[in-house]
């Protein structure tokens, strides 16, 4: 069981120099994707099928656009920002993905505020490197975990005020977040930090924990497939992100290597399900979701490269503290540079995660073949 995405993505980085002095630059990203699939499940009709397919599918056309830029304003002050937009083509949805605007302080570090990404990302990017379908069915418990939210102040300093080489840190606080889904809870603020270590050139170690109150792509997720008051009557689940992660990356000659481990308290819904009808024994919400993912890629001097990515999440189910994977998977891939501006990749994804109740839970089990091609320019 398995089903094959063949997908063109085009890359349109078109940097423009405003004005020399204020460097801004205007830069845009079109996604543009076709999934072929065979039936997931036995027993779903049509109907069922589209929204499962929905629900997993990578992006059919989707254009990233923003404008980031630095202004200087004395010697040792630089004034920075960052505003990116994303638009979904084919649904006429545009939204705003991050935006923040801060000061760059020289030895002393930089302070930035505004809709940005929790300090986790910092760890979760050491995987980020192979290419992937942009909404991988990993998402829902890795990535946007780490994700972005508003209300976001950031300080981050190198090297210590410049005291200690390679040893990097930065603190983040969360102002009050919408309360729309949850009105009946007091609002609490968040906040993070993160510590990074440079080795040497090629050895990276990073560790980060965040504590911040649900965050944006959550809420409509679980909003639409279960009642709060419902569900806090049959358990007593902190609402706040507790996240806590720890990576390492090494990055030398042709060589990638990197893993990372991840813990975070939190609601997570999983499955694929229709938000009209929610049933417990089947889509369910977790309490704790446990992460490791592993990353290892080697570049030949011919342009090709071969990589791996094995990914594990398993999470604690709320209402009776069972355990159960959610995510397991190995990937095998190869890639090639056809020239600087186009990449060309295949790769197969191989889902370790076989049960009768991922059957019952219309999760998907089958495995992955994705080709793909980019074009950056």
């Amino acid at each position: 069981m398995y089903y094959a995405s063949f997908f063109f993505i085009t890359s349109i980085t078109n940097a423009t120099d405003i004005y020399h002095k204020n460097n801004f630059e205007l830069y845009g990203e079109l996604h543009n994707n076709y999934t072929t699939y065979k039936k997931l499940m036995l027993g779903i009709n049509d109907y069922k099928q589209n929204e499962i397919n929905n629900f997993i599918n990578c992006d059919k056309a989707v254009f990233y656009y923003g404008l980031h830029g630095k202004t200087k304003i004395s010697d040792k002050l630089i004034g920075f920002s960052k505003w990116e937009y994303k638009t979904l083509l084919l649904d006429k949805e545009t939204s705003n993905v991050i935006g923040f605007t801060g000061i760059d302080l020289s030895h002393l570090g930089s302070i930035d505020y505004g809709k940005n990404y929790t300090l986790l990302y910092d760890i979760s990017s050491f995987t980020k490197v192979i290419p992937r379908c942009s909404n991988d069915i990993s998402d829902m418990s890795l990535d946007n975990i780490s994700s972005f939210t508003n209300s976001m102040l950031t300080y981050r300093n190198s090297n210590v005020f410049g005291l200690i080489k390679g040893l990097n840190f930065a603190i983040q606080y969360q102002g009050h977040p919408d309360r729309s889904v949850l009105s009946d809870k007091k609002s609490n603020n968040g906040y993070g930090a993160s510590i990074s270590y440079n080795f040497n050139d090629y050895l990276t170690g990073a560790i980060a924990y965040t504590n911040n109150t649900s965050l944006m792509w959550q809420r409509p997720i679980i909003k639409n497939i279960i009642d709060y008051n419902d569900f806090k009557k049959h358990n007593n689940i902190n609402y706040d992100d507790q996240a806590f992660y720890v990576g390492l990356k090494y990055d030398q000659n042709n060589i990638y290597l990197a893993a990372i481990y991840g813990e975070t308290n939190s609601l997570l819904p999983f499955s694929n399900f229709s938000p009209s009808k929610f049933d417990l024994s089947i889509y369910d919400v977790t309490s704790r979701v446990n992460n490791t993912e592993v990353v290892a890629q080697y570049t030949f001097d011919c342009g090709i490269s071969s990589y791996m990515n094995y990914l594990l999440s398993r999470g604690v189910i709320g209402h009776n503290d069972s355990s159960i994977n959610l995510i397991r998977y190995l990937k095998l891939g190869l890639s090639y540079q056809i020239n600087p501006s186009m990449l060309a990749f295949i790769n197969y994804r191989f889902n370790i995660l076989n049960s009768e109740f991922y059957r019952i839970a219309k999760m998907y089990t089958g495995s992955i073949i994705t080709l793909g091609i980019s074009y950056k320019f």
